[in-house]
């Protein structure tokens, strides 16, 4: 096989090498061909571009004798009498004469145009032009100026050759211009294109493209002179011609280009022309590009016959290979066969010869007795029945000479059938000891002469089968006393079983039920349908499952589950059903309260929420059908939890029953009364044909929610909000009609309570507002939008700044300068309060000692909130602060409402303590606004009384608000505290307030709340600080 395989790889080494040289060959060739194509196209190209510079050079060469003609007739005359010399007639039919010249014309010293074929041009100043000031700058007649390439006002593309005159006296006398016409340079470059792809272009020396063959948009005028670019790569270096390749500037293209700088010989020239001509290097390729093509498929070809032939004969030669192989091994094959047959026998099987000794052990007997082959062939006198019994003994084998009449009086366990012998034993060695049923079956082996040659036993674990035997009589003994009723119909549904359970549930006895069709239990309660379904199930062999109303022999309906199923043959036939039914009469039952449950409130038996989704939508489909209106209300009892929290959840319970009965009676019977949890309630209302036929209705409610009713032996009154959404006009599905009325029932409640209001788009676009407000407010600290300002607090004696108080502002980005009126109340709502207030005093605290760094020693006043005041942690929080700011205790003044004073006075007062404990001041603002009682104020351990603005406001014009201030400063006084008015505008006020002994003032009269970074301004103003 290895002789064979370098043979393979060797033929296998020279195709390769064959197809390597033949590729090289290709390969050179078509280089040598791409070498040839583009030499021959650069010459084609370059021959063209002199063909444009012989023609063009011609055309400067005549057009610059005419020029020199009009400049030397014209050089000793008069600017007056130049037209006397040369007539603008003879220029008309110079320029006639001179192909591709648009204009010929003359200016004098002056700049003004004296001759020209064109009258529109006689008399017009160029003084300030290009052609005019370089001729000015560099008067040499010797020079043919070429001026860059231009647009004229018509629109027309032009270059002008210019040369200077001198008049007798050798002076710059003027300038004789010919303007190059781009019409007929376009006929001489198209003249030379001799391909599609091929156009050429004539460009000034200084990069600016005059014309291109065939013309695009946009290219005339463009500069060519950019870093790279074909002229740029030309003109440096300096030679006349060149051919090139690469991308076009202007065009973007890949070109093989020709370039000319056209000079003509004895005209002094300051700028060249460049002539460029070129091709698309891909067309120029084209035919190669399809010849190389060509070359490669024809080498494609070659190379695939080639392996396609060497793999072909390399197969032949395999083939020839392997039939000499496999006509040898074939006769090894057929010896091993016959033992592999028996080896690979499902079944444990041995042989034994005449002599009784083992020839063949099998996989399957090595796997049961556990013995291998090894140590068993050759073995004789029985012992091959030791791994079966334990002991040497008689064996099936044995018993092919004993007559029938022996066999059947001696071993009951073994049939005959001709010469086979079968048996069924239990062999008890087997398995280590665990012993197995088997199935013996024995057959004599006979030589081609018809002589016993020895014999052949097959042995089968029927263990398994013993086991199933068992298990389906006890499968049998299960279902007859199954928990379940059980019976089994043939295919026509004719009951051939039925268990004991089915005789205890259904009340017919076995005898009665088989031989009958299960029809026998069918009430006319189950519609016809479920019969109908459960048929085309089963018949087409699927489980059918489901709930039945059937009928005992007593002809009591009763609820059943069952489960039937079809059973088939071992061809995959149905010939049987069986059917396993549970009675769930009481299951049912259950289902039935636990569904009333689930849509109905269990203390009102009104429908619940869930309901009002299913009614709310059967209304609005009405509504829809019969084109009228309907309204959605949600009601709220208004201060439930006071009842629940005083009275007790029982009296609550009460209340809530007898509101649902008075709500039901109320209404209309084609109406709808929902509780949805707690104190709420929602009512449907059909039939609204316009907005107000709602408010009677829900006057109705209003009213009879508040009259009185006798709660554990107390007469209670209690109101109700409602807010209403109508359909169509607030919503047309249930979703938005129950988030309409949950808005307007918001603000029925904010708005007082006990009445009711109607959803509008106003409303929705408060609560949006409130609700982004909200989401604003939380993310005000991350996002860095509060910041503090503070109002100076003055002493009324000394007219000095002791301290100031820190007041809150919020700069937000999406609602400007939010008033703290606006935000305090919805930050306390949301608790936001807590954490901004924090930052409040954080904030404080570490201005007040960067203030005392800079030499300022000013109290810091900061407000606290109700919310605040009331949180568990407020003294925790309190004394951290003052410990991670290092601010002096005695520097800090919290300042609180009357309202955060009103519950719980005697927990107040612990707090108030503890406060104080820390060193801090206490102060009540707004004094006199709240409900404070004075018997709890004298308990308090409060060092400054703030009033109200609302009593400073008027104080020189209304003697009651004055006699309210000197009550507050009186009383103040007499418990030791200081005092503090707020909102000072006006002198008369601070000249009161001086009289009756306040100690501080606040207000616009010192300053307005300034930023931090002010106040040291505003104390200095002042007169310092106390």
């Amino acid at each position: 096989m290895r002789i064979n395989r370098d043979k393979f790889i060797g033929q296998w080494g020279v195709l390769l090498l064959v197809l390597l040289l033949l590729a090289g060959s290709i390969i050179h060739n078509l280089y040598k061909i791409y070498t040839d194509v583009l030499a021959g196209e650069e010459q084609r190209l370059l021959t063209q571009a002199r063909v444009v510079n012989t023609n063009l050079s011609a055309q400067l060469q005549g057009t610059a004798l005419v020029m020199q003609h009009i400049s030397e007739e014209l050089r000793s005359i008069e600017h007056s009498r130049w037209t006397d010399v040369v007539s603008n007639r003879e220029l008309e039919f110079d320029v006639h004469g001179i192909a591709g010249v648009r204009t010929v014309f003359t200016v004098d010293r002056t700049g003004i145009v004296r001759h020209a074929n064109r009258k529109t041009l006689i008399g017009s100043d160029l003084s300030g032009e290009a052609c005019f000031q370089s001729a000015v700058k560099n008067p040499d007649p010797a020079v043919l100026f070429v001026t860059p390439p231009f647009k004229t006002s018509s629109g027309v593309w032009g270059m002008n050759l210019v040369l200077v005159m001198r008049d007798a006296d050798d002076h710059f006398n003027g300038i004789v211009v010919a303007t190059l016409y781009a019409e007929y340079f376009k006929t001489l470059l198209g003249s030379i294109n001799y391909s599609p792809d091929m156009w050429s272009a004539l460009a000034h020396g200084d990069g600016m493209q005059f014309m291109m063959v065939p013309d695009r948009p946009g290219q005339q005028g463009i500069n060519l002179a950019r870093p790279g670019s074909f002229f740029t790569r030309h003109i440096t270096s300096a030679k006349r011609e060149n051919v090139l390749s690469g991308t076009v500037y202007a065009t973007g293209e890949n070109r093989l280009m020709a370039i000319y700088s056209i000079q003509p010989t004895g005209l002094n020239m300051d700028k060249p022309l460049v002539v460029a001509v070129g091709r698309d290097r891909a067309r120029i390729l084209e035919g190669w590009r399809a010849h190389a093509i060509r070359q490669g498929i024809t080498f494609f070809v070659i190379a695939l016959v080639s392996v396609v032939a060497l793999t072909g004969f390399q197969r032949y030669q395999r083939d020839q290979l392997h039939l000499a192989l496999d006509a040898e091994q074939a006769v090894l094959n057929t010896k091993q066969q016959l033992r592999d047959v028996i080896d690979f026998l499902p079944d444990a099987t041995f042989v034994i010869d005449n002599d009784k000794k083992v020839v063949i052990w099998n996989r399957a007997m090595e796997k049961m007795t556990g013995i291998p082959k090894e140590e068993m062939i050759g073995k004789g006198n029985h012992e091959y029945t030791i791994p079966f019994y334990g002991i040497r003994r008689t064996q099936l084998l044995d018993l092919f000479d004993v007559d029938n009449a022996e066999l059947e009086a001696k071993y009951a366990n073994i049939r005959r059938t001709g010469e086979i012998l079968d048996a069924e034993t239990f062999c008890p060695a087997l398995y280590d000891g665990e012993g197995a049923y088997v199935w013996a079956t024995g057959v004599p082996l006979y030589d081609a002469n018809g002589q016993r040659i020895g014999a052949i036993e097959s042995i089968r674990d029927i263990s398994e089968r013993k086991k199933n035997e068992d298990f389906l009589r006890k499968l049998t003994h299960g279902i007859e006393h199954s928990a379940s009723a059980v019976l089994i119909t043939d295919l026509h549904g004719t009951i051939e079983y039925v268990n004991k359970k089915f005789t205890q549930l259904t009340g017919y006895s076995p005898e009665e039920a088989i031989g009958r069709n299960p029809r026998i239990l069918k009430s006319d309660a189950t519609p016809r349908e479920v019969f109908d379904n459960l048929w085309r199930t089963i018949l087409a062999g699927q489980e059918w499952r489901g709930e039945l109303l059937n009928r005992r022999r007593t002809g009591e309906v009763y609820w059943s589950i069952a489960s039937i199923s079809p059973l088939h043959n071992e061809q995959g036939e149905i010939t049987h059903f069986i059917a396993n039914v549970e009675d769930i009469n009481e299951r049912k039952n259950a289902e039935a309260t636990i569904e009333r449950l689930a849509y109905f409130d269990p203390l009102t038996d009104l429908p619940n929420r869930r309901m009002l989704q299913d009614r709310l939508d059967m209304a609005l489909k009405r509504s829809r059908r019969q084109a009228t209106g309907a309204a959605l209300l949600y009601l709220d009892l208004d201060s439930f939890k006071h009842i629940n929290d005083s009275l007790g959840h029982p009296a609550g319970d009460k209340l809530l029953r007898e509101m649902a009965s008075r709500f039901t009676q109320t209404l209309r019977d084609d109406d709808v009364v929902c509780r949805l949890g707690g104190d709420e309630f929602a009512v449907i209302l059909h039939d609204i044909r316009h907005d107000q036929d709602v408010v009677p209705i829900t006057q109705k409610l209003l009213d009879i929610a508040a009259e009185p009713l006798q709660l554990e032996g107390r007469e209670v009154a209690v109101t109700s909000s409602i807010g209403i959404a109508l359909y169509p006009k607030d919503g047309t599905d249930a979703k938005v009609l129950g988030k309409h009325a949950d808005i307007a029932l918001y603000h029925a409640k904010a708005e007082g309570k006990n009445t009711f209001r109607f959803f509008s788009e106003e409303l929705n676009n408060n609560l949006r507002d409130r609700v982004a407000m909200e989401h604003g407010l939380r993310h005000v600290l991350d996002r860095g939008e509060l910041e503090l300002h503070y109002q100076p607090k003055v002493s009324v004696t000394s007219g000095q700044v002791t301290g100031v108080e820190a007041l809150l502002r919020w700069n937000s980005p999406e609602f400007g300068l939010v008033s703290p009126m606006r935000f305090i109340p919805l930050a306390e709502e949301t608790r936001q309060i807590i954490p901004i207030g924090d930052w409040v005093l954080r904030t404080a605290c570490q201005q007040q000692l960067l203030w005392q760094q800079q030499g300022l020693q000013l109290n810091m006043a900061v407000n606290l909130s109700a919310v605040q005041f009331k949180s568990p942690t407020l003294v925790e929080r309190i004394a951290a602060l003052i410990d991670e700011t290092g601010i002096q205790p005695e520097n800090l003044e919290l300042e609180l409402t009357e309202s955060a004073l009103v519950d719980k006075p005697d927990d107040v007062v612990r707090v108030l303590e503890q406060l104080r404990s820390l060193g801090c001041g206490i102060s009540i603002d707004d004094f006199g606004t709240g409900y404070s009682s004075l018997s709890y104020l004298k308990n308090f351990p409060v060092t400054i009384l703030k009033i109200d603005r609302s009593f400073v406001r008027d104080l020189s014009h209304n003697s009651g608000d004055r006699a309210i201030a000197q009550s507050v400063v009186s009383l103040a006084t007499n418990l030791d505290m200081k005092t503090v008015a707020e909102g000072v505008e006006e002198p008369e006020q601070l000249e009161i307030l001086k009289q009756i002994g306040c100690t501080y003032i606040q207000g616009f009269i010192h300053s307005r709340p300034v930023p931090a970074d002010q106040i040291p301004a505003v104390v200095q103003r002042l007169g310092g600080e106390a």
